[in-house]
This record gives structure tokens, sequence and C-alpha cells, in this order.
């Protein structure tokens, strides 16, 4: 969903039934709901964290650690740029053809490939590598209320000067 309605996404974390929210470490932004909409959130859900993108967030007050260098295989494939996923078709570990080089996805990641330039794939390969403690990747969150958790959705797309 792509809106910059806070009433739009206050719907949609109802419909959709959410418990629990991990929202953006951002400026919070005062907006009044319906009261109907926010009550109902309110009752439902059950905890809301702050994340950076970077990884790590101030005043954290729960860690995430990995357990298995498996962990990192997503993160990693993610960044990786288009040529190398049209030559690797083939997953090495059981000889079938991964979803990541079937034509239907290669073709809407081609679409989206000018979304990410090579700047950008090397930044957020080097914030993820210094989240790196014993070659497991560590990110932190802030428990916050879901009051604080709209409003810091509900500044999504404003200037934050």
């Amino acid at each position: 969903m792509k809106t910059n309605d806070h009433r739009e996404v206050l719907d949609a974390i109802n419909d959709r039934g959410v418990k629990r929210l991990a929202v953006p470490n951002r400026a919070m932004r005062h907006v009044v709901h319906r009261p109907k909409e926010e009550d109902a959130a309110f009752d439902r859900i059950a905890s809301a964290f702050l994340y950076y993108s970077a990884g790590r967030v101030d005043n954290a007050d729960v860690l995430i650690s990995g357990l298995d260098k498996r962990t990192e295989f997503n993160p990693t494939k993610t960044l990786r740029p288009i040529s190398e996923l049209k030559l690797n078709r083939i997953s090495f570990l059981t000889g079938r053809p991964i979803k990541e080089a079937e034509d239907t996805f290669l073709h809407w990641i081609t679409e989206r490939d000018g979304d990410v330039t090579d700047q950008d794939r090397a930044m957020a390969k080097d914030r993820r590598a210094i989240l790196r403690v014993n070659d497991l990747v560590q990110e932190s969150y802030r428990r916050v209320s879901a009051q604080e958790a709209l409003k810091r959705l509900a500044s999504a797309g404003f200037d934050q000067a």
C-alpha cells in the first residue's frame, strides 16, 4: 500500500488484524483519527517497536541476533545486482530452478532496477556489515506505545525539516 493518508494506514492495520507493529524511527505527526478506528487498533495492538533502517535504534531495549549465518541469506541475495540474478537461475544446493530466476520475476525486477542505484546497493551492504557481531547480525529496536507508533506512521511522506 502506498499512501500518505494516515486514515488509510490505520484502516489497513485494522483490516489485517495487526497485533504487533514495527515502525520507522522518524518524527511524529499529530493527527486525528476516527475514534472507532483508533480504539479498535489500541484494543488489539499488543506491542509496537521502533526500528532504524541502518539496523540500530537509539535507546534500544530489544536486541535481535542471528543464531545462524543462514539468516543473512535473504538480505545478501536481495542486494545482488540483476545481472547476477540472470546468471544464477539454478540453485547450487538443489539443482532446481529458483524463484528469483523465473522469467516473470526477472521481468518485474528488471523494471524496478532503476529504483536502486549501485551506490545505494553499496551503502546498504556497508550498513549491513556494520551490524555483524561474531559474523552474525544483531539489530536493535525500542518499545513504544501504540499511540506513538501510529503518530510515527502518520508522518510518512512529510518533510521532517
